[in-house]
């Protein structure tokens, strides 16, 4: 019995930290199309659910495909938002903007502004990048709300660019915050889950191997 309680332990005591794949949330499966009139509420993907608050003069978050599918002529007048290859930079597809309060729908909002995203259910991460497209600056903020994360700071309309740092953990409750110097739209943004520590496999390995002991013993 003692060497196979040994043996378990050393087991768990090889393993790693257990962690988990980076999550890339892309908007894509988001509704794009011209009916958007009022703020996105909310989003979800992979697990995560994060309601979305506004600040500045725009209508707020809003979704907008950069295929231009069933859109007006020139891509409803943004076509600063298509980036010149579909894909470059991990850009395509659906990107979120602060939506105009006139003009065609979707169209962003040359006026800037700020998204904050508040987890409101789903696993404690650190955001650790977001791509966008546009030339004016987009910025990234922590927990906080003051501490800047990163940047991404285009010379061109459809140029597209990717920011990688490491936030605060953010837990449930918590926010991060996104803000338009002027027009643009982020593409995704990248989360990493917080690693189970490496002596919770072992602590629970040593517990089952007791267990499995006592029962033996009785």
């Amino acid at each position: 019995m003692r060497h196979l309680l040994r043996s378990t332990l050393i087991g768990a005591a090889l393993l790693a930290p257990v962690g988990a794949f980076a999550a890339v949330l892309d908007f894509d499966a988001l509704d794009a199309s011209a009916s958007q009139t009022i703020a996105l509420p909310s989003f979800s993907e992979d697990g995560y659910t994060f309601d979305l608050f506004f600040t500045g003069g725009s209508l707020g978050p809003a979704i907008f495909d950069t295929t231009c599918v069933g859109y007006t002529a020139n891509c409803n007048g943004d076509e600063d938002l298509v980036p010149a290859v579909q894909g470059e930079n991990g850009v395509g597809g659906n990107v979120m903007i602060l939506q105009s309060t006139s003009g065609a729908t979707p169209n962003d909002f040359a006026g800037g502004g700020t998204i904050e995203f508040r987890l409101t259910s789903g696993p404690s991460f650190f955001l650790t990048g977001f791509s966008g497209v546009d030339e004016q600056p987009i910025t990234a903020f922590d927990t906080d709300g003051v501490t800047v994360l990163g940047v991404i700071d285009l010379p061109n309309d459809s140029d597209t660019g990717i920011a990688t740092f490491k936030s605060s953990r953010i837990d449930v409750g918590e926010s991060f915050f996104i803000t338009f110097t002027g027009s643009g739209g982020i593409d995704s943004l990248v989360v990493a889950p917080v690693p189970v520590p490496a002596a919770l496999p072992l602590s629970l390995a040593a517990l089952g191997a007791l267990g499995w002991v006592r029962r033996r013993r009785g």
